[in-house]
């Protein structure tokens, strides 16, 4: 094996020592790429110091599963027999987000609801007309994880490319099982605790970013006890779990996430940005400057079957790729030729860049933040009520725009944004925090136990959680005195 770097120094968790195969995995093309990914995409233009990668957050993830392995280890050496353990658990960890795209969940999150939307009509690709599902990307995400799942997952992709690509000729010279690892990363793998390493409602890649966003941004919401949480760690039934006197520790994480994602994901400029980047990207894909989902999968494909030029290519497929496009499509203004078409206007095209490139947000018209509890109808009905005083004017401006306003919206020129989240997520969507006592018969899930401020807060528990949600309208320029107008005048009503 070439010389690697053996030995890394991270600014949040100190020296990082990297056993052979990890080093060599550092240094492959589809690991590598990630450092030209930022973590939080377009948080920069608002943080401007955060300009951490996924890269430092991959290393980072892998100090953590590691240290959570050992804990496991150590508290259960007769449950964790598996000598590779360690070495499987901290490849995962470095390996888990190879799959994902420029401006990370910006874009995913967009790619993937493009796909939804073509493969819940006719499940055919509307350009080569095929049958979407039997793609050989398709076919092996199938074979790997036992179901179709959508390609942009982050999750899903970074899985098919441990399996597909050449990582895993990495791993295997070194003994280290690549399907094994990707069902890790997928969520998949058995024992349940080597996916929840990575994936559950407490796991390594969160410990990281919490601390790592918060040292970026510069908000003080990510400090949180770790040494308490690793030195509780257990296992029962094959499941992670918390001793009781983790709990208070384990439930300061899980509000620290809740603050993480109101005050930085779904921060209002942030939001603006990210809405731009999703109308930017598609019209530099129709006028030939980023690749469609089309062209996207089509190199997926040729990665799946072992074709080098197309994993060279996902190589170079990076935060770069998108800025490029951005700034030779401001140099064309906004078009190709005459004959292109984009679902931004070239003029709106061109705008978009230059905020971006000039930290300047779409005009705000509505910003309707709120948190949404949920209230128990008749026949067992549950539905959400937000507790927004100005939220029945939002609804009513929304419905005006959606009969007034149908091709500014068509083309991005108004843009509504609707976003909620969990406050605590429900057992089917994440494996949720344990908490158990020598004296319990079985475990209890953390926002249920007599420890926890959350119960309170949550009807019928964890079925229906309270939620935050944000409502927000953007436009162009031009467009924000009639919008405004129109916005004051039905909230002074």
């Amino acid at each position: 094996m070439s010389w690697c770097l053996r030995e890394i120094f991270d600014e949040i968790v100190g020296f990082i020592d990297l056993d052979p195969t990890e080093a060599a995995l550092f240094s492959h093309p589809l690991v590598a790429r990630l450092g030209n990914i930022k973590q939080l995409g377009l948080a920069c233009v608002t943080f401007p110091g955060a300009n951490h990668t996924r890269l430092s957050h991959s290393l980072g993830t892998l100090h953590y599963a590691g240290e959570m392995a050992k804990a496991l280890k150590d508290s259960n050496p007769e449950t964790v027999k598996d000598s590779l353990f360690l070495r499987k658990t901290r490849a995962a960890a470095l390996l888990h987000d190879v799959g994902h795209p420029p401006l990370s969940h910006a874009l995913e999150h967009h790619l993937m609801k493009a796909y939804d939307k073509q493969t819940a009509t006719s499940m055919v690709d509307p350009k080569l007309g095929e049958n979407v599902t039997n793609r050989p990307v398709v076919t092996e995400i199938k074979k790997l994880i036992g179901s179709e799942q959508n390609p942009f997952d982050n999750s899903v992709l970074s899985a098919l490319l441990v399996a597909k690509s050449s990582i895993s000729a990495t791993l295997s010279k070194d003994g280290l099982p690549p399907d094994e690892i990707a069902k890790a990363i997928a969520g998949k793998a058995l024992p349940q605790y080597y996916s929840q390493i990575l994936d559950a409602g407490l796991d390594a890649d969160k410990m990281d970013y919490l601390q790592r966003d918060m040292h970026g941004t510069g908000i003080p919401y990510g400090s949180f006890d770790i040494g308490q949480i690793l030195r509780c760690l257990q296992l029962e039934n094959d499941s992670i779990c918390v001793h009781e006197v983790g709990a208070n520790a384990c439930l300061h994480f899980l509000l620290i996430r809740y603050f993480w994602y109101t005050q930085v994901i779904l921060n209002k400029h942030v939001n603006a940005y990210e809405e731009m980047a999703k109308w930017m990207y598609d019209s530099l894909a129709s006028i030939g400057l980023l690749p469609t989902s089309v062209q996207l999968l089509d190199k997926l494909d040729g990665i799946v079957k072992g074709e080098q030029p197309a994993e060279n290519w996902w190589a170079e497929f990076d935060d770069k790729s998108f800025l490029s496009a951005m700034a030779e499509a401001k140099r064309l203004g906004g078009k190709k030729d005459t004959k292109s078409s984009s679902p931004l206007s070239p003029e709106d095209l061109v705008e978009y860049i230059n905020r971006v490139q000039n930290r300047i947000p779409l005009p705000r018209i509505v910003r309707i933040d709120s948190v949404e509890i949920p209230r128990r109808r008749a026949a067992n009905e549950v539905v959400y009520e937000n507790q927004h005083p100005r939220f029945v004017a939002y609804v009513e401006f929304t419905k005006w725009l959606n009969e007034n306003k149908k091709d500014e919206l068509a083309h991005g020129r108004i843009i509504i944004s609707e976003r909620k989240i969990q406050a605590t997520k429900p057992r089917e969507m994440e494996s949720p925090i344990l908490v158990k006592t020598k004296y319990d018969k079985k475990s209890i899930i953390l926002q249920q136990h007599y420890y926890s401020v959350i119960l309170p807060m949550a009807v019928d528990f964890p079925e229906h959680p309270i939620r935050f949600a944000t409502n927000r309208v953007f436009c162009a320029g031009d467009l924000e005195d009639e919008l405004r107008s129109k916005w004051n005048k039905i909230v002074g009503r």
